[in-house]
């Protein structure tokens, strides 16, 4: 009987002493892409760009990231009833430099409204 409750002690002291040894670790998950995909040209034009900073908040200085735009399937209406496929603006960096890497991608993304626009004339 003594055995027994000596190794239940024993038994006792090893659970505790393993569960007080434990640490909680902290997962941390990184967005390395974000992109968005529209078929008109006012969707193109109503992209907020401060959105997409915030999706990059968590990310370690160093994390690499990539942004773009696509347009698929714009039916413009012009003389010739053109549709565009397929057309991406694409920019990569770092997420230390996001507010850059995205304020780049504002500046592509509004030439490629002003390459279409000319297009419908």
């Amino acid at each position: 009987m003594k055995k027994f409750a000596m190794l239940s002690t024993v038994l006792v002291l090893l659970l505790s002493f393993q569960s007080f040894g434990q640490e909680e670790k902290e997962v941390h998950a990184a967005v390395n892409c974000l992109g968005f995909e529209v078929n008109t040209l006012k969707e193109l034009k109503s992209i907020n760009w401060n959105d997409m900073i915030a999706v990059f908040e968590e990310n370690a200085p160093q994390d690499s990231i990539e942004v773009s735009v696509k347009v698929k399937d714009l039916k413009l209406k012009n003389k010739n009833n053109l549709v565009i496929n397929n057309m991406k603006v694409l920019v990569t960096g770092i997420s230390e430099n996001k507010k850059a890497v995205i304020e780049q991608l504002a500046e592509k993304t509004d030439r490629m409204v002003k390459a279409i626009e000319r297009m419908t004339e």
